[in-house]
């Protein structure tokens, strides 16, 4: 059998036909649920700047070599501040899982700045195993390791990717952390660099069972330029997900079952060189606008996360940040600003107030109080997360028409590790978490925007028995005059 890798006449094919299509008038911002950018190591302000740009997620680096420099020496500093910066901020963290410390190597094998194979699997665990635990509650997803296929950041095979890092670290997350998201390899689409040698290995040994997402880089390449060429970047990542299993088999070209398939991609870098500024925002902009699950199209439906890469330019020759080296934003990051901007352009405070108490002996009437919240599977029916309904009734000051609320949002009464997520009542459950909690801490309390649906609600998914405690502060409109 002679097994293909790429099947180009496809992605061109597809390609044409998708740029004739009818574009939508009105781009829908919300078709992408995770919205993010990249940082490497970044401080509160600039930080900052992630969430009023309204993007909800960071892709943040976790550098095994930089947090254990030596067997017995462990420098969590630079990665606490930078995670637990994010977390202040109600900001999702990605955790960018790589680089093998120099005395971790293989025998043989160079550094070659962290891209050398671990000696022994143990290792890798151990490290593992104490990220997970330190940031348990603050890690919503994870990305285990940048670009193997590239031979600057991985030395390894796909056999050893899969063996050595992915499954090891996958047992670690589900063991200890299971509510978090694991994204496989974050993989270059480079045309020179073959991405289906490690779908083949997350075949072969069963990864699908893991892995929660596909993660790809998206960037401009040769011929496809701006907004379109991340869109073919993207596409052609599809068609080789969905293909790398296909053969010829005599006259019949046969396709088994692929799990991989059913799985969301992420497209956890895409950029540009930005330049002089013009026209960077509107193309930002452009790439969330053609993927989505909104979109009629098959194949752009499948991407549900975008991460700009980067959020600041590191320096003269690598423009391609949201904000300048000098942290100053650029014009585009204001367009990014106003178009990603859910909740209506006014805020207005509120008399602290207590929306909803699930407590038996909380006092709050009607649907807002008790019983608890009944703890299910993120797998579970949609519609099993509660429904609060009739917020925008004036109750707590809250209008008919807000279109989000400010809160702080506290899960108490629990007995083991969970997550909740807070979302508006908008056909699906969004793969992100409002707050998670942990055993001994015994309350877990986050200030976050919960948008409302068009009924005036919102629904709670806890994968735990808890009580659920909303203190409303403010709320976002589209009305100027607000109350």
């Amino acid at each position: 059998m002679n097994r293909i890798q790429n099947i180009p006449v496809l992605v061109f094919s597809l390609f044409a036909g998708l740029v004739a299509a009818p574009a939508r008038a009105q781009p829908r911002w919300d078709d992408i649920q995770v919205k993010g950018v990249n940082i490497h190591t970044a401080q509160g302000n600039e930080i900052d700047a992630i969430g009023q740009m309204h993007l909800n997620w960071v892709r943040i680096d976790v550098n095994w070599q930089d947090i254990q420099p030596t067997q017995f020496t462990w420098d969590w500093s630079s990665t606490d501040g930078s995670i637990n910066a994010a977390r202040a901020r109600g900001l999702n963290v990605y955790a960018n899982i790589t680089a093998t410390p120099s005395w971790a190597c293989r025998q043989g094998q160079a550094w070659n700045d962290g891209s050398c194979v671990p000696a022994n699997v143990g290792m890798w665990t151990s490290f593992m195993t104490a990220v997970v635990q330190r940031y348990i509650t603050k890690i919503n997803a994870y990305g285990i390791w940048n670009e193997p296929n590239l031979p600057k950041f991985w030395q390894g095979s796909p056999d050893d990717w899969a063996t050595i890092l992915f499954l090891p670290a996958a047992q670690v997350i589900r063991g200890v952390a299971p509510w978090a998201t694991i994204a496989a390899a974050d993989l270059s689409t480079s045309p020179s660099v073959p991405t289906s040698g490690f779908y083949r290995a997350m075949e072969q040994y069963g990864l699908s069972q893991y892995i929660d997402v596909l993660s790809i880089h998206a960037y401009e390449e040769s011929g496809h330029s701006g907004p379109n060429g991340i869109l073919f970047a993207g596409l052609n990542q599809v068609e080789v997900i969905d293909n790398f299993n296909c053969y010829w088999d005599w006259d019949e070209y046969d396709c088994p079952p692929n799990p991989l398939t059913a799985k969301p991609i992420w497209i956890t870098e895409f950029g540009f060189a930005t330049g002089g500024d013009s026209g960077f925002g509107d193309d930002v902009l452009r790439v969330f606008s053609l993927f989505g699950p909104g979109l009629g199209s098959e194949q752009t439906s499948r991407i549900h996360g975008l991460f700009n890469f980067q959020l600041m330019d590191s320096s003269s020759s690598e423009l391609q940040g949201l904000l300048r080296a000098d942290g100053s934003w650029k014009p585009g990051a204001y367009k990014l600003q106003s178009h990603l901007n859910p909740w209506g352009t006014s805020f207005f405070t509120v008399i602290p107030c207590r929306l909803i108490d699930t407590r038996q002996d909380s006092g709050v009437p009607g649907s807002w109080g008790p019983p608890s919240l009944q703890g299910h599977s993120s797998t579970a029916p949609y519609d099993t997360d509660r429904f609060f309904s009739g917020v925008g009734a004036g109750h707590c000051q809250v209008p008919a028409y807000a279109k989000a609320l400010s809160a702080v949002v506290t899960v108490l009464n629990y007995v083991s590790p969970g997550q909740v997520t807070v979302h508006p009542d908008a056909g699906s459950r969004p793969n992100a978490l409002t707050a998670t909690y942990a055993m001994g801490d015994g309350i877990a309390n986050v200030g976050t925007v919960i948008p409302l649906s068009a009924k005036g609600g919102f629904r709670v998914f806890s994968s735990q028995n808890a009580d659920l405690i909303v203190d409303v502060n403010g709320y976002f409109t589209d009305w100027p005059a607000g109350r």
